[in-house]
């Protein structure tokens, strides 16, 4: 546990120190509710997904916390649900790089990777057969925001995820790529803050 939570210290740190423009005043600092689509991987049928992201950007770098949901995500139900007991809950940290392009920087194209945790989560009628999982994972990723006036945007996303596994024993921090993964497109309305 102290190896992960310095592990989780460290990577904090890199990415403050990976974006330093965040904190000048070029920063643009906004709020992304998202939703759509997981598809690839692991994933059984394409199921709907909804997110949350507070984002820092300066003028080539920036940094996000971003918050993921994706219910039924085993499929283990027939009708869509929003609460569902078998779900997918994602919480990143990533870094992005993109230039500002356009008068005013109204297009942004960017490039995104971040580490975090990945909870699935598999319920059952029966209390023994559920199965909760935290890993750490990996992410990647790419997307274009688009500001339809100062303050109000679009966004959308194609990210990639990918558990991480523990190899060894002890207190060794040795990982390696785990066999979860999945991709997500997204889309929503950014609001600057």
């Amino acid at each position: 546990m102290k190896t992960s939570r310095l592990a989780a210290a460290g990577l904090l740190a890199a990415a403050l120190g990976v974006c330093p423009a965040a904190a000048g005043a070029d920063t643009v600092t906004f709020l992304t509710p998202s939703a759509g689509t997981t598809f690839g991987g692991v994933t059984p049928s394409d199921k709907f997904t909804a997110g949350l992201s507070l984002t820092s950007f300066g003028r080539k770098a920036g940094f996000e916390f971003a918050f993921g949901y994706t219910p039924d995500f085993f499929n283990q139900q027939s009708d869509f649900a929003i609460i569902s007991g078998s779900n997918v809950t994602s919480l990143m940290g990533n870094v992005l790089v993109g230039p500002a392009i356009g008068h005013d920087g109204w297009i942004r194209p960017y490039v995104t990777v971040g580490a975090g945790l990945l909870r699935s989560h598999v319920g059952s009628s029966n209390f023994f057969s559920n199965v909760s999982t935290n890993d750490w994972a990996l992410g990647a990723g790419g997307g274009v925001i688009a500001w339809l006036r100062h303050d109000v945007g679009i966004r959308g996303e194609l990210h990639y995820f990918r558990s991480l596994r523990k190899r060894g024993s002890g207190n060794s921090f040795e990982v390696s790529l785990g066999t979860f993964d999945f991709w997500t497109a997204m889309a929503g309305v950014t609001l600057r803050l």
